[in-house]
């Protein structure tokens, strides 16, 4: 399975085209430059027409009634599971709280249900994607050295063991990260033309992973 990961777009319009091909196109949050459901229709519009299937979660800075063009859509991952490509997606969007009163933040307390009501396939790899990427994971970590990511998710990591967690949310903590057993994913923002291209093989290996740049 080929995946071709962007997060953080910010309300970026152009480039959507210039992107690898891959089977699946996964969101990771953050469509929107704190805008409307109307703007987070025309991301979706614009990346759909350049990839065979789309999945995808909300961000912190994206209105929470996109979910509802999200599901309209049927790409929504947000507190479900779903599956392609012989892979099973779990999806949780927002972030952990910041200093910023973003639109679309929740408390820890709050995710861990949400992340443990997931479903896990026992007979298929699992990939999570979130927006917020787990505490202590490098993914995680601010320019000042401080992690920012979220408890909740990477404690939901640590017991269930996934394939692979693909994230964004710090947009200057780019690179692929070992945590607890499995592989992190943060490509950095799509903003700033940032991409990864993931390839698993049929029992979850993870293949390859290439992080770009348009």
């Amino acid at each position: 399975m080929r995946l071709l990961f962007i997060t953080d777009i910010h309300g970026r319009g152009d480039g959507f085209d210039r992107l690898p091909a891959a089977e699946v196109a996964v969101l990771g949050g953050d469509l929107t430059q704190f805008g409307t459901a109307v703007d987070v229709r025309a991301v979706l519009d614009g990346v759909a027409g350049h990839f065979p299937r789309v999945l995808a979660v909300l961000g912190n800075c994206d209105p929470p009634a996109g979910e509802s063009v999200l599901c309209e859509r049927g790409v929504s991952l947000h507190g479900r599971t779903t599956q392609a490509g012989g892979l099973a997606f779990a999806g949780f969007g927002g972030s952990n709280t910041t200093p910023f009163r973003t639109p679309n933040e929740w408390r820890e307390e709050e995710a861990a249900p949400v992340l443990g009501a997931l479903e896990q396939p026992p007979d298929l790899p699992l990939v999570l994607v979130s927006h917020a990427p787990p505490r202590g994971s490098g993914a995680d970590r601010l320019p000042n050295g401080a992690s920012a990511g979220s408890e909740a998710v990477a404690s939901w990591v640590r017991a269930r063991c996934p394939a692979l967690v693909l994230c964004g949310h710090i947009h200057e903590a780019v690179g692929k990260f070992p945590f607890e057993g499995t592989t992190v994913v943060n490509p950095g923002a799509f903003r700033a033309g940032r991409y990864a291209v993931v390839e698993l093989g049929a029992d979850g290996a993870l293949v390859r992973v290439e992080l770009g740049r348009v």
